[in-house]
């Protein structure tokens, strides 16, 4: 675009910054209700997908959940899991990752699935590498979380568990 005149260059910029917040507003119309961090956010989704949105800020307690509360030095690579263990949040794909690690020759990891739900018996009787805690708050929430490698984030089976979340 570099060889265009400027005035080409800002309207062409223009019209694909139109279109791709079109882009995402479509995808911001799926939800029933919306939250945005802040107040010029909550006026554009509100105005632009005709759904109600509130104002949600951002923010972590960062002195609870902090990096001070690794237990662990060293040991296996920790890959964390937070949240429900139930059927809609299809957290099976942990095992489907487990065997790809494994196939791989990737034998030196552990699984920290922290949380509750039906699944949870599924996932200790699948899962080689896992501890399951159940669930934890607090400082015990906190020392998860700083003693986890990567946190990984459930599968999306569908669109319709999209949408619900």
């Amino acid at each position: 675009m570099a060889c265009l005149p400027g005035n080409v260059r800002t309207a062409m910029a223009g019209q694909v910054e139109r279109t791709v917040l079109d882009f995402v507003l479509s995808f911001y119309r799926l939800g029933r209700v919306l939250f945005a961090p802040n107040p010029e956010l909550v006026d554009l989704l509100g105005r632009r997908t005709g759904r109600p949105t509130f104002l949600m800020e951002r923010g972590i307690d960062t002195s609870l959940f902090s990096p001070q509360w690794r237990d662990r030095c060293d040991g296996p690579l920790t890959l964390g899991f937070v949240g429900r263990l139930t059927p809609e949040k299809n957290v099976r794909f942990l095992a489907d990752m487990e065997r790809a690690l494994l196939s791989s020759g990737i034998c030196d990891f552990r699984f920290l699935i922290v949380g509750g739900g039906s699944e949870q018996q599924w996932l200790a009787e699948h899962l080689w590498h896992a501890d399951l805690p159940g669930v934890l708050t607090g400082e015990a929430l906190a020392r998860a979380y700083a003693d986890m490698d990567i946190f990984l984030r459930r599968g999306v089976s569908s669109a319709r568990d999209r949408v619900r979340d």
